[in-house]
């Protein structure tokens, strides 16, 4: 077989198109024979063998799905044709929201995002559906006629970031109804980032009556935000990846044309937007604040209880009561957390790894996570490099 056309309809403007783009071009070194172009919207597909395409509107599905070429499609807004998609795991991203704002203690829920944009949607409702697991609430603001209005490339595909939504009053006054504090999860970072302006406009403080995430973790968003955003990080390149071996099955017809393969989440990689917790016991939300900032420094359970300057049996009962748990586990289980996100999405050295995660050395980080994950820290990267 001679060399194969591969055409990428793609925005490398955000962060995740430039992270998608990444993972799709790897899979090029197990099929050297893939000639990779980048194509402008409205180019002819017929020079192609293959397409992979962001898609806006319906349109642009109906023009993939009946050029005969196998596409492998990434959805924004909902399915008309019968297209193969490769897409984040939207309902994990939602759970892995909720599951951040209960470590931090919160009772109080909210979701900012676009109706009737799927991504959006299925973010909200897998966010939702946790919370409602442990019979909690969660507000919801869909975005109104002026936010749906202008969802458009611009707002997810462009470089454009302007200060304010286009629907900034009514997001304001929704924000200011709100019960504080509030874990507010948002759709994507820019609309966290439109979220945190108008929380400011109003007087709301950001961590403290309104903590928010995005999603994304597209450093020029987050980073020209005062406090900076959290974020979790979808897993962008993991998602080309998938859409380049979904692609090659189509081509080799081992793939069905509305096949759909989901890519979970890498984690959530946190800043001061949501660097707070709302347990009832102040010195529990001290220690955890001391904890999630020194988790480098190999901090010991004795740090923690000579830095809040209390009883190491005060500190533990506190711990239980609010997190049934110990100062100890709890060290351990965040210093698991942030190596499985590093292994997730850096190729850092295993001894590099065990530093940044607070590990004293790379052999008891390699025994600590091998206990607790029934594998080798090199077998779970090469698990999901699969």
């Amino acid at each position: 077989m001679g060399e194969l056309r591969i055409g990428l309809a793609l925005s490398r403007a955000r962060a995740y198109g430039r992270g998608f783009c990444e993972g799709f071009a790897s899979y090029t070194e197990v099929r050297h024979d893939w000639r990779l172009e980048m194509v402008s919207r409205g180019a002819s597909l017929d020079r192609y063998d293959g397409i992979v395409s962001h898609v806006m509107n319906d349109d642009d599905a109906t023009r993939l799905a009946e050029s005969g070429v196998p596409v492998v499609a990434d959805f924004y807004r909902r399915p008309t044709k019968p297209l193969a998609q490769a897409i984040p795991d939207h309902a994990a991203i939602g759970r892995m929201a909720a599951g951040l704002f209960r470590e931090r203690g919160f009772s109080n829920f909210a979701f900012c995002g676009y109706d009737g944009i799927l991504f959006s949607d299925m973010r909200r409702d897998g966010f939702a559906r946790a919370l409602a697991e442990v019979e909690a609430d969660c507000h919801q603001y869909g975005g109104g006629p002026k936010a749906l209005a202008q969802f458009d490339e611009n707002v997810i595909l462009r470089e454009e970031l302007t200060p304010q939504a286009p629907d900034s009053d009514e997001l304001s006054a929704w924000l200011e109804s709100l019960p504080r504090p509030c874990g507010l999860f948002c759709c994507h970072d820019l609309r966290a980032f439109h979220a945190l302006a108008a929380a400011r406009s109003v007087g709301l403080r950001v961590p403290e009556d309104i903590a928010i995430l995005g999603v994304d973790n597209d450093v020029l968003v987050c980073s020209f935000t005062a406090p900076r955003l959290s974020s979790i990080d979808n897993n962008a390149f993991g998602v080309g990846r998938a859409a380049a071996r979904l692609l090659d099955d189509l081509m080799q017809g081992r793939a069905s044309r509305d096949a759909v393969v989901k890519v979970a989440p890498t984690g959530v990689v946190s800043h001061a937007s949501t660097d707070v917790f709302n347990f009832s016991s102040q010195l529990v939300n001290d220690a955890l604040r001391f904890i999630h900032r020194s988790l480098a420094d190999n901090i010991t359970s004795e740090d923690v209880f000579n830095h809040l300057g209390r009883s190491h049996t005060l500190v533990e009962r506190l711990f239980r009561a609010d997190l049934g748990t110990t100062v100890h586990a709890e060290i351990q289980r965040l210093r698991l957390v942030e190596a499985r996100r590093l292994l997730s999405t850096t190729a850092l050295p295993m001894a590099e790894i065990a530093k940044r995660s607070g590990y004293s050395s790379k052999r008891y980080f390699l025994h600590a996570f091998r206990q607790s994950c029934g594998m080798t820290p090199y077998d779970y990267r090469e698990s999901l490099q699969k």
